[in-house]
C-alpha cells in the first residue's frame, strides 16, 4: 500500500519517514516502478538492517541516532556505503530524538531538523539538503 501511495503522488514530492515509518518506505524503494520522488529522508530507520538488499533509483539520506541496543549502526552504515544513491549520517542523538513522546526527545534538535523539513526547496536540491542535515 505505501508503494503505491508514494507512486501515486502528483509531481515532484519528497519522502520523509521516521523509525518504522522510514523503515517501510526504505523497503518500499525497491517496489517503485515509476515514481516522481526525489529524495527519500529517513530518520532512525532500525529495521532496514534487515533489508540491505534494497537498491533504491533516486538519492536517499538516512539519518542515524548514535547507537541502537539491537544491532551495531556502523555495520548497517558500512553496508548502504556501497549503495550509490545513498547518503547516511550517524548523529550524536538518540533513536527518539525528533518525537515529543520519546525520553530521548531533544527539542533543539528536533527544530533543526523540522526547520529543514519545512523547505520544500531545500528538501529537492539533495545535496544542499545532505550538507544541512549533517550541519547539526
Amino acid at each position: 500500500m505505501l508503494t503505491s501511495k508514494i507512486e501515486a503522488a502528483d509531481g515532484p514530492s519528497v519522502v520523509v519517514g521516521f523509525s518504522a515509518g522510514a523503515s517501510a518506505a526504505w523497503k518500499s524503494l525497491g517496489m517503485l516502478n515509476n515514481t516522481n520522488t526525489v529524495h527519500f529522508i529517513g530518520f532512525y530507520p532500525s529495521q532496514i538492517r534487515y533489508h540491505l538488499d534494497v537498491c533504491p533509483q533516486f538519492p536517499v539520506s538516512l539519518i542515524f541516532p548514535a547507537f541502537e541496543s539491537h544491532f551495531e549502526i556502523d555495520e548497517v552504515i558500512k553496508s548502504l556505503s556501497t549503495k550509490p544513491k545513498v547518503y547516511t549520517l550517524k548523529t550524536d542523538f538518540n533513536h527518539g530524538f525528533m518525537n515529543p513522546l520519546s525520553s530521548e526527545y531533544s527539542a533543539n534538535v528536533a527544530c533543526y531538523y523540522f526547520d529543514i523539513l519545512y523547505q520544500a526547496s531545500l528538501l529537492m536540491n539533495v545535496e544542499d539538503c545532505r550538507r544541512r542535515l549533517g550541519d547539526i
